[in-house]
């Protein structure tokens, strides 16, 4: 590391002055001799951005017998960028006889030290700047004009900022409530199980009353799922949760009485209830162990939450083990099967085939995502229709028919909606198409028209809300904009906000408000967002790796990102944390490489002082995308090689 010496510059002051203070800046003069010849060392050379805040460390030892008893040092480093210039907290030193306890007090016979170390908010401007190192030297006196006696002030050793844990991506997880998580609520002919026997339950229950969908991986209900197509039946008659939790005087509880002996006075039409059956499924993709495990976590999650709905509604058979039943249940080959028998889907003869062949789960798995473009289709369209519990309510009559409607399939919606026919859709078939379309406005326009026509339904709000976020996100490229306002994220984010305050349990909307504030830089608010949102089974390990990142905590940012995870942001991370073969394993894990992964690979690069590493992935990186080679020239990441053979060949 670079050290260099300071020199004092005398400060003008008048004859007159100068004869007067002549004898009490005898210390001055002293101490001011020894710091002209004392290093004074800028850690780290460059500067670099942690989080979002610059770290300014300079350290100096001071002689003994040198400090003056009666001296004070005032001592401020400046940091200079362009025709700007930021005074950064300055630190006060004064000898053992000043009076004023103002800062650290230097022993005259030992001698001590200048620690200074600071943050500060890192702005764009600040990427090219210089560190410049001030100091006074003062006695003390009763007359201020005598006070000051010599100043000084020269340029450190350090030179820009180095940028890289700006370069976050975008990769935040935005949630919505679309028709593909939650498809056909009634679809009887989607289920079977693992063979026969499940079939012919099937068929003795006839049709669920409802059904809950799961997101992959997952056996919690999510609040979204207890709020959606699969409680309507309750919902249409009791409302949902969050308007009898805010209503507050007599009407509210008023309406929620009314509503639960409407819902009585309707079992009551239909005969009794005798009993509950619950089902789980799991789609088959995943190891089958845990799949058996997901059937059972998801089959107990909706237990408890139709156990809660019953209990309010005076059905205490729920607690009798006879009245409830859970068969079991696993992987949905047979389910599968069906959804693809009707679906118009490329290669559906060769997905029959193996869903008909005689290899194990396992087996038809592995072979099935051999086919990439079949199994994508089969991971948007298919897969999520098979995740779900299934709920019987036996013995109701009427009210196991009363909400039983078919909804169009996405090709059918589609259709309609190239025909002009928008009027005709359902709410659910609105969500639909929506998430069946790829063009991000037409889906906001979409989102925006569903929001208006149902303003009581959070779902549409929601989701328009997500894609303006998303939107919003799109913009977010480098550590430039990462740092500005921006106005269609301020705009979801005041949507969010809204809507938090009148649902305020809803973890779908928490999750999504924590993540316009992390792009707002509302770090704290994001963390509890992520963290109510988590405790209510949102997954959330991705959301909250990010945020590290941009706390600095690249510790606990490595920890959060799941395992398996292989994209920039996890690369990132364990690159900023210094672990860089991991960094680099994860990179080659990444199966969507660009430019910016073989970039990041060449800072590891430089960073291990490997310039094979650091020119070949250069190179690569440039080939992918040309405005690459100018951001490397002047990227401080590579300083140390600028006018090395290796760099200078792969930037040329």
């Amino acid at each position: 590391m670079n050290t260099r010496t300071f020199k004092l510059r005398p400060l003008f002051v008048t004859a007159f002055a100068a004869i007067m203070a002549l004898s009490a800046c005898n210390s001055p003069r002293k101490l001011a001799k020894a710091m002209d010849g004392m290093k004074f060392k800028t850690q780290p050379e460059v500067l670099e951005v942690k989080g979002d805040s610059v770290e300014v460390k300079v350290t100096a030892k001071i002689p003994p017998k040198t400090f003056g008893k009666k001296a004070i040092v005032k001592f401020q480093p400046v940091l200079v960028y362009g025709d700007q210039q930021k005074e950064l907290d300055p630190i006060y030193l004064q000898g053992e006889k000043v009076k004023e306890k103002k800062g650290k007090v230097i022993k005259y016979a030992k001698g001590g030290a200048i620690p200074y170390d600071k943050k500060i908010e890192y702005t764009p401007e600040m990427k090219k700047s210089r560190l410049s190192l001030e100091y006074q030297i003062k006695i003390a006196s009763n007359y201020d004009e005598l006070n000051q006696c010599y100043s000084g002030k020269r340029d450190s050793s350090t030179h820009g900022t180095i940028t890289t844990s700006l370069s976050v991506k975008p990769y935040d997880d935005i949630y919505f409530y679309t028709g593909n998580e939650h498809p056909n609520l009634y679809d009887t002919t989607v289920g079977g199980g693992k063979g026969s026997a499940n079939a012919m339950d099937m068929k003795n229950l006839g049709r669920p009353n409802m059904v809950f969908y799961y997101v992959i991986n997952e056996g919690s209900l999510r609040d979204s799922a207890k709020r959606g197509p699969a409680a309507r039946l309750l919902d249409k008659l009791i409302g949902p949760k969050e308007t009898a939790k805010a209503g507050k005087g007599k009407k509210g509880k008023m309406d929620q009485a009314a509503d639960e002996k409407a819902l009585r006075e309707e079992m009551t039409k239909g005969g009794k209830v005798t009993g509950v059956v619950f089902k789980s499924y799991a789609s088959p993709d995943g190891e089958m162990g845990r799949n058996t495990v997901l059937c059972k976590e998801r089959a107990a999650s909706t237990f408890d939450f139709t156990k809660k709905e019953f209990k309010r509604l005076g059905v205490q058979e729920v607690n009798d083990a006879n009245f409830v039943k859970q068969p079991d249940a696993s992987e949905d080959w047979a389910g599968m099967k069906t959804l693809v028998e009707r679906s118009n889907m490329k290669g559906k003869a060769d997905v029959l085939a193996v869903i008909n062949s005689n290899q194990s789960p396992d087996e038809k798995e592995a072979a099935l995502r051999s086919m990439k473009s079949v199994w994508n289709d089969l991971a948007r369209n298919i897969l999520p229709r098979l995740r779900r519990t299934e709920v019987y309510l036996q013995g109701l009559g009427s009210v196991t028919t009363t909400m039983v409607g078919r909804t169009r399939t996405a090709d059918e919606v589609k259709a309609a909606h190239q025909q002009g026919a928008d009027s005709t859709l359902s709410q659910r078939e609105m969500l639909i198409l929506a998430a069946n379309v790829t063009d991000i406005n037409e889906r906001a326009n979409i989102y925006k028209m569903y929001a208006e026509k149902y303003p009581n339904d959070w779902t549409g709000q929601n989701n328009y809300a997500a894609i303006v976020l998303k939107q919003g996100a799109m913009g977010v490229k480098d550590e430039t904009t990462a740092l500005k306002s921006n106005a269609q994220i301020d705009q979801a984010k005041g949507m969010f906000e809204k809507l938090h305050t009148q649902y305020p349990a809803n973890d779908t909307i928490s999750s999504n408000l924590a993540v316009a504030n992390r792009f707002a830089r509302k770090y704290d608010m994001a963390q509890t967002g992520y963290s109510a949102a988590k405790t209510d089974g949102v997954k959330e390990d991705n959301n909250l790796g990010i945020l590290f990142i941009k706390y600095g905590w690249y510790e606990k940012a490595t920890g959060s990102f799941p395992a398996s995870q292989c994209d920039y942001n996890v690369e990132l991370a364990y690159t900023l944390k210094g672990s860089y073969d991991e960094a680099l394993n994860k990179i080659e894990c990444n199966n969507d490489k660009k430019a910016e992964d073989y970039y990041l690979k060449a800072v590891i690069g430089a960073r291990k002082n490997d310039k094979t590493l650091m020119s070949t992935a250069i190179t690569r990186a440039i080939q992918m995308d040309p405005s690459m080679r100018d951001k490397a020239k002047n990227d401080l990441e590579f300083m140390k090689f600028w006018k090395s053979p290796e760099f200078m060949n792969a930037v040329k």
